[in-house]
């Protein structure tokens, strides 16, 4: 052991066993999701080797000892569908320590938490239509509409926000046209729709229609119904011709003037001649005769206007004037005076005929006749005055028992009635038919000032 060689000893003893210096602890450190962690080991500084334990006799490696970087547990997140108003999100996994995303349960498809939402978005946006508001409804501007959450938008793309009242465009409201005369009423209408805004019954206090047989005297009335202005005029028995005028009994020529498009027109004349009316003396008069002719056919219908010269209303009546040319009807002639008119059979009450005097009369008269020749054997009355027109002398007479002869059984007998005794006045008068068979006739008299 010495350079003298005093100092025995052998090669075994001489050798140092290899050895490593103080082997260095390593506390074990757990792997963060972006950071390696690693176990617990002792590490030899001088050649790099690693042990599991102190002692150095468990060997390892650097690398067996590290644990990789990885997230914890993923958590899994489900898809959400957007609404109107809150974002959603599609299906995705999420790390809770670091806050990264993943498409997979596996960590492996990374994404973001920008990329996994889905934003608030509106359903498929309805559209509706520009409507034009009416007289009477709404109408609206064009606009869209989402029906889940009830919003509305002025684009299709849900950009120009609105809402579902500043879209409804108001009703119009109706704008009145000019009045016109309907069926005896002074209608306003809406000149857009048409709706009636107004309606005014335009004969207030004027007696209903009448109708009077012409200068011929050779028809007679058999109907009147006033709620449809028709008028029955029913002719004699085979006659060939009948006139006839329309009038209102109780109002003047200043007030009214009677027309007509398909009648003819004929005009008295003072010395018992017909004339056909040019457009020279077809004067504007309440008292306007029209004519029909058979060759015209049996059946014939006119329209006839009564114009108010003040307001300019028309009142249009229908006339059907009937050729008797068998059986007819029984019916009324006011008399020779012409004093008078009829309006119409009573509703509802069989063979009651009203007669109505013209203004201002003292006395009417008139006549009941049966329309068939030869099927009527006598007239006659027990309350009526009886009178009979005497043609020769261009005057009637009072039928009395000084002259019976006028009192003929005949179908034409008039009959006459006196304001003196009454306003309004009633008489009964039987109609007997040649088969022994009679019919009793209540005719109401009525004088107007």
């Amino acid at each position: 052991l010495d350079a003298e060689g005093t100092l025995n000893t052998n090669l075994k003893a001489v050798i140092l066993p290899a050895a490593h210096a103080e082997l260095t602890h390593v506390e074990a450190v757990a792997p963060t999701c972006f950071e390696e962690g690693n176990i617990e080991y002792w590490y030899c500084e001088a050649c790099g080797y690693a042990w599991l334990d102190a002692e150095g006799t468990l060997n390892t490696n650097l690398k067996a000892v590290i644990l990789p970087a990885a997230h914890a547990e993923l958590t899994h997140v489900e898809a959400v569908a957007p609404t109107c108003f809150e974002e959603g999100n599609i299906e995705y996994w999420t790390c809770e320590a670091c806050g990264y995303a993943w498409l997979d349960a596996e960590g492996t498809l990374n994404t973001n938490l920008k990329a996994v939402i889905l934003p608030a978005a509106h359903a498929e946006l309805t559209h509706v239509a520009a409507v034009a508001p009416t007289c009477t409804e709404q109408g609206n501007i064009e606009y869209w509409y989402c029906e889940a959450c009830g919003y509305a938008w002025l684009d299709a793309e849900g950009v120009l926000s609105t809402n579902l009242l500043a879209v409804i465009l108001p009703e119009a409201g109706h704008v009145a046209g000019e009045p016109a005369v309907e069926n005896g009423y002074l209608v306003t209408r809406c000149e857009v729709c048409g709706e009636i805004l107004e309606s005014i019954e335009i004969q207030p206090g004027i007696p209903d229609l009448g109708i009077e047989p012409g200068y011929y005297a050779d028809g007679a009335l058999c109907a009147i119904d006033n709620d449809t202005a028709t008028i029955k005029l029913v002719s004699k028995m085979d006659a060939t011709f009948v006139d006839f005028r329309v009038l209102f009994p109780v109002v003047s020529a200043d007030k009214y003037y009677v027309t007509s498009e398909d009648a003819a027109v004929i005009q008295q004349i003072v010395n018992g001649e017909v004339v056909t009316v040019d457009g020279t003396n077809e004067t504007g008069t309440l008292w306007k005769y029209f004519g029909a002719n058979v060759e015209d056919g049996y059946n014939q219908v006119f329209h006839i206007v009564i114009t108010d010269k003040e307001t300019g209303i028309d009142y249009t009546y229908t006339v059907n004037v009937e050729f008797a040319h068998g059986p007819a009807c029984t019916g009324v002639e006011p008399g020779w005076s012409a004093n008078a008119a009829l309006t119409g059979f009573v509703e509802g009450a069989e063979n009651v005929i009203n007669v109505v005097s013209k203004s201002g009369m003292s006395e009417v008269d008139f006549r009941l006749l049966g329309m068939a020749k030869g099927s009527y054997a006598e007239i006659l009355s027990g309350d009526a005055n009886v009178i009979q027109w005497v043609e020769s002398e261009n005057a009637y007479v009072n039928v009395t028992d000084d002259a019976p002869e006028l009192e003929t059984n005949t179908q034409w007998k008039y009959f006459k009635s006196f304001k003196a005794d009454g306003s309004e006045q009633s008489y009964e008068i039987a109609v007997y038919f040649i088969d022994g068979s009679y019919e009793v006739f209540t005719v109401n008299v009525t004088f107007v000032d």
